[in-house]
């Protein structure tokens, strides 16, 4: 069966608030993975920074991006081979990569705060935010 876009909004649409949160927290996620995770001090100013898709933050990548297409590609008509795994577990799973890249980072860095670049605390944030709302559940 194809991908089927206005399935896809009209299935959002009737989502749950709740559900609707957590694919705003991965969206995010997954789009704080592409911008600056560490700057690059250079004359008082910033020369530039690294995004964490190069590093640990693919683990953010990998959890945000898994939970999207396993959530999201259903809703539009779709069909994807089970896992063999519980749902809940999956999820658990899932939030956890998101969590793990932006700590691995912070471990790594030595948490050299006056380094750390938005993208790090927009990633620690929402996969934070992401993963306290799946175990809450």
């Amino acid at each position: 069966m194809a991908f089927d876009s206005s399935k896809l909004k009209s299935s959002l649409t009737k989502a749950p608030k709740n559900e609707k949160m957590l694919y705003g927290l991965a969206l995010a996620t997954l789009i704080a993975t592409f911008l600056p995770w560490m700057d690059i001090p250079f004359l008082g100013g910033s020369l530039g920074g690294i995004s964490g898709f190069r590093s640990v933050g693919f683990l953010t990548f990998i959890g945000s991006l898994g939970y999207l297409l396993w959530k999201l590609v259903p809703m539009a008509g779709v069909k994807i081979p089970k896992l063999g795994v519980k749902d809940e577990i999956l999820l658990k799973i899932l939030s956890g990569l998101m969590v793990a890249g932006p700590v691995l980072w912070l471990i790594q860095s030595g948490f050299a705060f006056g380094m750390i670049g938005f993208g790090l605390w927009i990633a620690l944030i929402t996969s934070g935010a992401f993963a306290y709302f799946t175990f809450k559940k």
